[in-house]
């Protein structure tokens, strides 16, 4: 299966994601960077919307704990 739009099977997806975290955790570390923390952010509520929407046009079920850590990154950066 492939994801509409972007051609990316859902495990590359979930790489994304799970790739996008990593780099939240480490720019959290080093608060002299406030740029790179807020690109982190951007790009993993990207990620998050790209699984979301994936799953969701596939009629899959999204995680309760998806859905809650996507809207968490709405409200850090609403762009």
């Amino acid at each position: 299966m492939r994801e509409t739009g972007n051609d990316l099977p859902l495990t590359m997806l979930r790489e994304r994601v799970r790739l996008a975290r990593d780099e939240v955790a480490l720019r959290r570390q080093d608060p002299g960077r406030r740029d790179d923390l807020s690109r982190a952010h951007l790009e993993l509520r990207r990620s998050l919307e790209a699984l979301v929407h994936e799953l969701e046009q596939r009629r899959l079920p999204v995680p309760y704990a998806l859905h809650a850590e996507l809207r968490l990154h709405q409200d850090i950066d609403p762009r």
